[in-house]
C-alpha cells in the first residue's frame, strides 16, 4: 500500500462503505431477498473494480512511465520504493556504456 497516497485509500474505503450502506438500506426498506443482495454485491464489487481502476492503475501507470523517463518527483513514494532499483539499474547501464557493448546477444566476448 506504499504506492498509493492516502486520499485514493480514503475515497476507497468510503466508496466502499457508502455502497454497503445504501446496500443494506435498501435492502431493508424494500425486503429484498439473497439473490437481490447477491446481484447488489456483484454490482458493488464491479463498481470497486471501476473505482480501483481509474483511481489506483491508471495513475500508477502514468507515474511509473513518469519514473523511467526521469521526471517523477523527489517526494513521491514511488521513487522512494524505487530507489535502490533506479540506483541498480543506473549502475548496469553506466557498465553496458562503459564495455562498450550496445546489444548483449552478440556483442559478447567469447571465452
Amino acid at each position: 500500500m506504499g504506492l498509493l497516497d492516502r486520499t485514493a485509500m480514503y475515497w476507497g474505503l468510503a466508496v466502499a462503505l457508502g455502497l454497503v450502506l445504501v446496500e443494506v438500506v435498501m435492502a431493508t426498506f424494500f425486503g429484498l431477498d439473497v439473490t437481490a443482495l447477491l446481484m447488489g454485491l456483484v454490482l458493488g464489487l464491479a463498481g470497486a473494480l471501476v473505482f480501483v481502476i481509474v483511481r489506483v492503475l491508471d495513475p500508477l501507470d502514468r507515474r511509473l512511465a513518469a519514473l523511467a523517463e526521469g521526471r517523477l518527483a523527489e517526494d513521491d513514494p514511488l521513487r522512494k520504493r524505487c530507489a535502490g532499483l533506479l540506483a541498480d539499474a543506473q549502475a548496469g547501464r553506466a557498465q553496458v556504456e562503459k564495455s562498450g557493448c550496445c546489444r548483449l546477444s552478440g556483442d559478447i566476448p567469447r571465452r
